[in-house]
């Protein structure tokens, strides 16, 4: 499939599951649930116990396991498919166990605190220009930035309209957005 029909095809999707979305809106405006459908899709961690952490923790700790051994792998996926195969890289399982780990750990932190875009594009961008690109690096730093920024952003979100709390997917879109685009254009030849 080439990228333009990949495009084509996310763009439907997530039009179709916008419907969805809408339509659970409305379904829910008459019960107590509209504020936590929009919560949970404004991103924010709020009404969340340590049970929810615990719930989470076994597919976070699965996500990983899968992860640790793919990093040799993903350093060499970085310079292509070829060449990675050329030194002895099973592309495919690298690709699926990675795969397997990014939706685990996807699927965890929007179960906790909805959807907070822009952290996965901005932190590791931000990362591999401070620690480099070696996965070994750029992992766990990306993976501790990103849970300072969702604290600091939720710490800001809790005191900037009080009593009320802005969601966190609110104030990161805003910030989020300028900063991608200014990453993105920025990178010359960086990849």
């Amino acid at each position: 499939m080439d990228a333009q029909r990949l495009i084509l095809a996310g763009v439907s999707l997530s039009a179709f599951f916008s419907a969805i979305v809408a339509l659970a809106l409305v379904s829910a405006q008459s019960g107590s649930y509209a504020n936590a459908i929009v919560g949970w899709l404004a991103g924010s961690p709020a009404g969340r116990t340590w049970h929810d952490v615990w719930i989470c923790l076994p597919y976070a700790a699965l996500a990983c396991a899968l992860i640790v051994p793919a990093v040799p792998a993903l350093n060499a996926l970085r310079i292509g498919d070829v060449q990675a195969r050329s030194v002895g890289v099973d592309v495919e399982r690298a690709q699926w166990l990675v795969l397997a780990a990014a939706a685990l750990l996807a699927a965890c932190s929007v179960e906790l605190a909805g959807m907070i875009g822009f952290v996965g594009l901005i932190v590791p961008h931000a990362g591999r220009r401070i620690v480099g690109t070696d996965i070994r690096f750029l992992l766990p730093a990306s993976a501790f930035a990103g849970a300072l920024l969702c604290v600091l952003a939720d710490a800001v979100c809790r005191t900037i309209v009080a009593p009320a709390e802005l969601p966190i997917g609110v104030l990161l879109a805003f910030i989020g957005v300028p900063v991608f685009l200014w990453l993105y254009l920025h990178a010359g030849g960086e990849r």
